[in-house]
């Protein structure tokens, strides 16, 4: 029978296209995620561990605005530059429904603050 992931811990991007976003994953223990972190990735901290999955799901509220546009540029960008606007509609509307779900409607800043940082970079919509 698998083991129970009753541990959570919310980690926050540090560096690149998705810093300052906040994420959070269950292992079964500290001790699993200490083995973990041996070879995690090097551009995550831990912002939080052993938490409640509400407040993980909280502290994962609290990215701010402006990292959750970048993020939806990044997955909209191909190797070319160019940003797909049906990829980045898709992108912002998975975050705004997610904010909504937790009663915190985000959508019209989360627009206002990708059309800045898309006019900001020069970026190209295709």
């Amino acid at each position: 029978m698998p083991q129970k992931l009753n541990y959570p811990v919310v980690f926050e991007y540090t560096k690149g296209s998705y810093k300052g976003v906040r994420f959070w994953r269950s292992f079964t223990n500290k001790e699993d995620l200490e083995e973990w972190l041996k070879d995690a990735p090097k551009n995550e901290k831990i912002i939080a561990q052993g938490v409640t999955e509400e407040m993980a799901i909280n502290l994962c509220a609290n990215t701010s605005v402006a990292a959750r546009a970048a993020s939806c540029i990044a997955e909209a960008t191909d190797g070319e530059g160019n940003v797909h606007r049906d990829t980045l509609q898709l992108q912002m509307t998975n975050i705004a429904v997610a904010s909504k779900h937790i009663g915190r409607d985000i959508t019209e800043e989360l627009l206002v603050n990708v059309e800045l940082l898309l006019l900001a970079a020069g970026k190209r919509m295709v």
